[in-house]
């Protein structure tokens, strides 16, 4: 199976450097600051997706539904500066990670 891994972040330097740290395990990355671009990834094609909750163009939530329509095995990781939010219905198996990320969390649920 692709290592490939979508990551939707819209704080630069944290998905410059979530993106590095991922290129050097072996990790093929999608990076976007883009949430309607992050949407129009092909599901099938990457094995996760991290995703900030709080994204410019639409919540980190409504991606993910977007994402699992098409591929409802989707592994889903949420990223979040803010206390977690309920994650409810077709969502709660993601994971959310608090910000600052803490590579070790990230690297162990990518697998």
């Amino acid at each position: 199976m692709s290592r490939r891994i979508l990551i939707a972040e819209d704080d630069p330097r944290s998905l410059y450097a979530l993106r590095a740290v991922l290129e050097q395990h072996q990790f093929e990355v999608i990076a976007t600051a883009d949430a309607n671009q992050a949407a129009a990834t092909e599901p099938s094609t990457i094995e996760a997706a991290l995703i900030d909750l709080r994204l410019p163009q639409m919540n980190g939530a409504d991606l993910a539904r977007k994402l699992r329509q098409k591929n409802p095995a989707l592994r889903i990781i949420f990223m979040t500066a803010y206390a977690p939010q309920e994650i409810d219905g077709e969502l709660k198996d993601a994971a959310v990670l608090i910000k600052p990320l803490q590579l070790e969390q990230v690297l162990k649920l990518l697998g």
